[in-house]
């Protein structure tokens, strides 16, 4: 699943009312395998720009049936909250099978830029917060500094023999941040060039677990994109940790609700070194990863 719009998020689940009934499994999110799949959730939680991959079982009582997935708005720009009806599937008997086949639990050799760095020691802190403003003015905050990158104070950066916005942060190229992250139960957080891994997630209904209670979001999992509604606020609610790996130059970081974007919440982090260099660390705590092309592991 793909979901793409201005400024929603939409839980997606199916409606067992009926003579249908679904399962879902998930393989996937933003186009990086889970460190063990498939994992069975009761619904897909997406804000704009994220991706999920998914195998889904569907049974009917007699068939042929129809199963509805609806769409329970999250989160909007507009602040209207609402349900839909997403799409419907239609499911028909095959002859001959007698059983669901089950999926085997397994893992997939990573490429070493998203091995996991739970147990890593981070060469950096931070803290980033998106927060609105009065008026329709919305900041990113970047370790206790405030940051607004809107057309207007591009063109007065431009104007003053600036050839782009000032950044907020210098990363050097191979090394490992732990960002705390506040602000993502109301924007969609989108980070460009390198995805991040969730180190932990405290939701509202469970006081010290980091484990959401559908099974969508939990510890381990890589997002280029993150926006849970329920996560408390503070800055120990989201943690994260992302790699500077091999890509030296500009990383933009944005909310993914464009009209917020727009209306400055935005900003960049330049990445210097040497081009190519990547976390040590990885190689380290997980030797099966890959740095250059996929290549099978032999017996």
């Amino acid at each position: 699943m793909l979901f793409v719009s201005l400024d929603q998020a939409y839980k997606f689940f199916a409606d067992d009312d009926g003579n249908g009934k679904c399962s879902v499994q998930l393989l996937a999110k933003d186009g990086i395998y889970l460190s063990k799949m498939p994992r069975s959730i009761d619904a897909v939680h997406l804000a704009s720009g994220n991706r999920a991959d998914l195998a889904v079982s569907c049974q009917c009582e007699t068939y042929p049936c129809v199963v509805t997935v609806k769409a329970e708005e999250e989160g909007t720009n507009n602040g209207v909250i609402g349900m839909k009806e997403a799409f419907s599937l239609k499911i028909k008997e095959t002859l001959g099978v007698s059983s669901t086949p089950i999926l085997p639990e397994t893992s997939v050799r990573r490429p070493c830029y998203v091995a996991d760095m739970s147990r890593a020691v981070p060469d950096r802190f931070h803290q980033m917060e998106f927060q609105h403003l009065a008026g329709d003015r919305h900041v990113i905050y970047w370790d206790g500094h405030d940051h607004e990158m809107t057309v207007q104070s591009t063109q007065e950066h431009k104007a003053a023999g600036s050839s782009h916005h000032p950044f907020i942060d210098h990363w050097e190229v191979g090394t490992l941040h732990e960002i705390h992250a506040n602000g993502q139960m109301k924007h969609p957080g989108h980070f460009h060039v390198n995805p991040f891994q969730i180190a932990s997630v405290l939701q509202e209904n469970n006081s010290e677990t980091n484990l959401k209670a559908d099974n969508y979001f939990q510890a381990g999992d890589f997002h280029d994109t993150i926006f849970i509604p329920t996560m408390k606020l503070g800055y120990e609610s989201l943690v994260l940790r992302m790699q500077a790996d091999r890509h030296v130059g500009k990383m933009a970081l944005h909310c993914h609700f464009l009209a917020h974007e727009d209306d400055g919440m935005m900003a960049y982090i330049d990445i210097q070194g040497k081009q190519g260099t990547v976390c040590k660390q990885a190689k380290e705590l997980q030797p099966s990863c890959y740095e250059d092309a996929f290549e099978p592991m032999t017996k």
